[in-house]
């Protein structure tokens, strides 16, 4: 996460260097191309960025969340997602058993 400073700064900077995505990355050492691209399009539609960064709503329910943690290889959850459930903070003996290579259900 950057703070507002450093989001409208790589926005200032990206202007005066002509919108020229690989030089502001070079001089800053930040953002991603993807993450500059936004700010910048942000910042043309209300000239400024909001004060706090925004986070995208999570691309799953909480209900879908725990049946991947519960049940990690139904309903196309794969390894990515559970591994993904354990930095947040979700528990269970599934995501132990997946990631010490046993899948819940088999024999």
């Amino acid at each position: 996460m950057y703070s507002y400073e450093e989001r409208i700064l790589a926005v200032q900077i990206y202007i005066e260097l002509g919108k020229r995505t690989a030089a502001t990355i070079r001089s800053l050492g930040y953002p991603t191309k993807n993450a500059l691209k936004s700010w910048y399009r942000e910042y043309e539609r209300s000239l400024d960025l909001p004060k706090d960064s925004v986070r995208s709503r999570s691309k799953y329910t909480d209900e879908q969340k725990k049946t991947a943690v519960d049940r990690p290889r139904v309903g196309g959850f794969g390894e990515r997602f559970v591994e993904a459930a354990v930095v947040a903070g979700w528990e269970g003996e599934a995501v132990k058993n997946l990631l010490s290579g046993v899948l819940v259900g088999s024999t």
